[in-house]
């Protein structure tokens, strides 16, 4: 039953509802029912898991603790021995994904939370300020001067075989450049 609102009280769900207006309506993946990750283009910890880290994490040891809460961006993992706090650019999905109560695996040297199902999630630690905000613009460029600019400023970058391809056709790339991408004749 819906009750009037309180004058004395400030409407905090009217602001809440705006600001999630503004934001696209997020899809599902159609084949497991998830959340789609959002398109954050940074690469340092906390945000986008860069495909070069998930693959070296997934050999080397990991702490395994259990996912025990979230609150706005913080993640809360008891190891048994401790509890430690890390941040995630994406809480949402994560929980939705892993769960409240689901036992995890962290790997220090990439800052990767893996969960039950194998999916990864970058992680900060909690205590430190976001480096970089989130990013949702796109690499439009990749002659090495826009890569080296990402590296710089995003902290990573993933190039697909196709935009590469395309760069090469325009003749971005030379043999001036002495670049190994450059094509053979």
């Amino acid at each position: 039953m819906a009750t009037a609102p309180d004058p004395a009280r400030p409407d905090s769900s009217a602001k809440r509802n705006r600001s999630r207006s503004r934001q696209p309506r997020r899809q599902r993946d159609p084949e497991t029912g998830y959340l789609r990750p959002r398109p954050c283009q940074v690469y340092v910890p906390g945000h986008a898991v860069h495909w070069i880290q998930a693959n070296r994490s997934a050999g080397l040891s990991h702490r395994t603790g259990r996912l025990t809460a979230v609150e706005d961006d913080v993640i809360t993992v008891d190891f048994g021995d401790e509890v430690k706090e890390y941040r995630n650019c994406d809480p949402e999905r994560l929980v939705e994904i892993v769960g409240i109560g689901s036992t995890v695996r962290f790997c220090e040297r990439y800052w990767i939370l893996r969960g039950p199902s194998g999916y990864v999630f970058s992680v900060a630690p909690a205590d430190a300020s976001w480096q970089v905000p989130c990013d949702f613009s796109p690499l439009t460029s990749a002659i090495p001067e826009a890569l080296a600019e990402r590296l710089r400023t995003h902290g990573g970058f993933s190039v697909s075989g196709r935009q590469l391809l395309e760069t090469l056709a325009d003749g971005a790339l030379t043999d001036e450049d002495d670049s190994p991408l450059s094509p053979s004749p």
